[in-house]
């Protein structure tokens, strides 16, 4: 699965042996993460668990998705858009 920067993914291992690899662009930078609770009612996403599922430290400390936009904590279009077209140029030359 392909996913662009600047949107956002998550994920649910159904198994206890699940494995996830991540193949990214760039070196590992905190200032550059932004996080949603991923059990926040207005991303309406059904989880296929049974039971409340477990999530991490990160995840669980997140705010909501109405938080972090009134936050100014998301992305904006336009910054997501130079971003990729310096990543592009990167490429390219």
């Amino acid at each position: 699965l392909y996913v662009c920067e600047g949107l956002g993914h998550g994920f649910c291992a159904l198994s206890d042996d699940a494995t996830l690899c991540y193949l990214v662009s760039t070196a590992y930078n905190p200032g550059h993460e932004w996080s949603v609770h991923p059990l926040d009612p207005d991303l309406g996403i059904e989880w296929p668990v049974d039971g409340e599922p477990v999530l991490s430290a990160r995840d669980a400390a997140a705010p909501s998705l109405a938080d972090a936009a009134a936050s100014d904590l998301l992305p904006q279009l336009n910054a997501c858009r130079d971003h990729t077209a310096t990543m592009r140029a990167r490429k390219d030359s």
